[in-house]
């Protein structure tokens, strides 16, 4: 679900504040001992509350100066960050480290190539590892499906869209997605990525032989029971007190 800078901000002011064991009338202080006049603690608890904005800059600048952080720290969520469009984490991250997106997700064109082998090449991956990757972040493995969905495309959608709306919006998904895998390989590797498979895939393989036992005793129990049944029957047949 996404949620929005001045969302992120009044969560985290409160959970500073109150990490600090401030009173919102002793925060108030704070603020106003930095210039801003107007942060009373009737203000400071509408901003909390969600009913009051704490997102231009000159606030947040004296909010990390009070808080003693940056404004990273500030504005951190876990959640995509929506305004006119939605920002995933990383790139906000990236943003406030001063640092440019990748080369091959920056220059990513619009109509972004749906070709699973030519967006793994994109990042240094082969189809396989992309595959591993995609599953787990998204916990899907189809790239089309989760692209299309991310850029709220339904096939009636697709018919009534002019098609350069569709591929600005599907180019704009696929740039988001790559962004949040790119964090992931960042942050834990590829190597990691591919072990949790692994044991992903050892899992999934118990669970299917588990079932494919459980059905192939069922399927032998139903057997028996036919099995039985015939030879009743046939028995009965050969009875020579039933064949009086």
């Amino acid at each position: 679900m996404a949620t929005t800078v001045n969302d992120a901000i009044r969560v985290n002011i409160r959970a500073l504040r109150e990490a600090r064991g401030w009173s919102q009338s002793q925060l108030s202080a704070r603020l106003r001992a930095t210039g801003l006049c107007t942060w009373s603690p009737s203000v400071v608890a509408l901003v909390e509350g969600g009913r009051q904005r704490a997102d231009r800059i000159i606030d947040a600048a004296a909010l990390c100066a009070v808080f003693g952080i940056t404004l990273g720290e500030l504005i951190h969520t876990n959640e995509p960050v929506q305004g006119a469009d939605t920002v995933p984490p990383g790139v906000i991250a990236l943003a406030i480290e001063g640092k440019a997106l990748p080369p091959n997700l920056a220059a990513l064109p619009d109509d972004a190539p749906h070709d699973l082998d030519r967006i793994a090449r994109l990042m240094g991956l082969d189809r396989n590892q992309f595959t591993m990757l995609l599953y787990d972040v998204f916990q899907v493995y189809s790239f089309t499906a989760l692209r299309d969905r991310r850029a709220g495309l339904v096939a009636s959608h697709q018919h009534t869209d002019k098609e350069s709306t569709t591929r600005a919006r599907r180019g704009h998904a696929t740039r988001s997605i790559l962004a949040e895998l790119q964090a992931r390989l960042d942050r834990d590797g590829i190597e990691a990525v591919v072990a949790r498979a692994g044991v992903r895939l050892m899992e999934e393989n118990r669970r299917s032989r588990k079932h494919d036992r459980e059905q192939l005793a069922g399927e032998w129990a139903l057997a028996d029971r036919v099995y039985d049944n015939e030879l009743d029957e046939a028995l009965d047949g050969h009875d020579p007190e039933n064949n009086q």
